[in-house]
């Protein structure tokens, strides 16, 4: 099953998460990028109001991946904006979505929620979304916890 790995990090703290996730899975790696800079406060209003933003397009062969596995951080108790607007747009049909998300406080449980809505309508198969603390944990600590959840994939 090819695999690929998609983030979105304003910080780094969840780009390690997606490294390790990725290198554990020996997946492709590929980071959310916005198609025209916003500041922090504008992307998490955006979040929260659901206004998806324009992302730049990925270079990736969908055809060839079966499986993404998106990482992200969660903004305004919502998973953040670019990976609902990359969930929405993106060309998912066919494939097996798993998110991991990123959180400096507690676990929210709205954001399987927002992952399902901006998937709605669309032949995805969700099979698992977590989230993990970033709250005092190390760069390192970071690529080993995203590299143990993946374990949990590769299952």
């Amino acid at each position: 099953m090819k695999t690929l790995v998609v983030y979105y990090s304003r910080f780094g703290s969840t780009a390690q998460v997606a490294q390790g996730v990725a290198q554990a899975l020996g997946a492709e790696l590929r980071k959310l990028e916005l198609a025209r800079w916003c500041t922090v406060g504008s992307l998490i209003i955006r979040t929260f109001l659901r206004r998806y933003v324009p992302l730049k397009p990925l270079d990736v062969d969908w055809k060839a991946v079966d499986r993404v596995v998106a990482c992200a951080p969660v903004w305004a108790g919502r998973p953040a904006n670019p990976l609902l607007s990359f969930l929405r747009h993106a060309p998912l049909e066919n494939k097996e979505v798993a998110v991991l998300l990123t959180t400096g406080g507690r676990r929210n449980p709205g954001a399987r929620a927002a992952i399902e809505e901006a998937l709605r309508g669309r032949n995805v198969r969700l099979t698992k979304v977590d989230m993990l603390s970033t709250t005092k944990v190390s760069l390192e600590e970071l690529r080993q916890q995203g590299a143990a959840w993946a374990q949990g994939l590769a299952r």
